[in-house]
């Protein structure tokens, strides 16, 4: 038998491609806020973001599930990160 259509191994930008991903759905909140069930930001498919607007000196909590025309795949788990203090 053949593979399913979007198995397989995809790598870079072009694996993207080859899986159909369009995009992220993003899900962000502070501290202890519950994630929010619509996504905060809508980034596209590459796996790198700036994610500016955010407070200093914060925790924050992030999840993160591709999407395709097939509809969005599971989240990831939660990291948290804590963003730097205020310049002086």
């Amino acid at each position: 038998m053949g593979e399913a259509a979007g198995s397989g191994s995809y790598s870079g930008t072009d694996g993207l491609d080859l899986a159909g991903i369009s995009g992220h759905n993003l899900y962000m909140a502070e501290r202890e806020d519950p994630l929010p069930t619509e996504p905060s930001r809508v980034l596209g498919p590459r796996v790198n973001a700036l994610l500016d607007g955010l407070k200093a000196n914060t925790e924050y909590r992030i999840q993160i599930a591709a999407f395709s025309a097939s509809g969005a795949g599971p989240r990831s788990e939660t990291l948290t990160v804590t963003t730097q203090p205020a310049a002086a």
